[in-house]
């Protein structure tokens, strides 16, 4: 499965590693950038798509 991050647009929101996550705007097609609904700014992290495949679910 190959993505890029417009098909998951800023402020979506995300399932992946265990937790939900809301989409944040990334510079860059092939990273997903990320922000935990229970953590703040600091624990932002990028999912390069390529690689997370079926891993990243839309939250329901």
């Amino acid at each position: 499965m190959s993505a890029d991050a417009s098909a998951y647009p800023a402020g979506s929101l995300v399932h992946a590693r265990g937790r939900d996550w809301v989409v944040l705007p990334s510079p860059d097609p092939a990273v997903l950038l990320l922000r935990p609904l229970t953590g703040g700014d600091e624990d932002t992290a990028g999912l390069f798509l390529a690689l997370c495949g079926r891993a990243l679910l839309p939250d329901t």
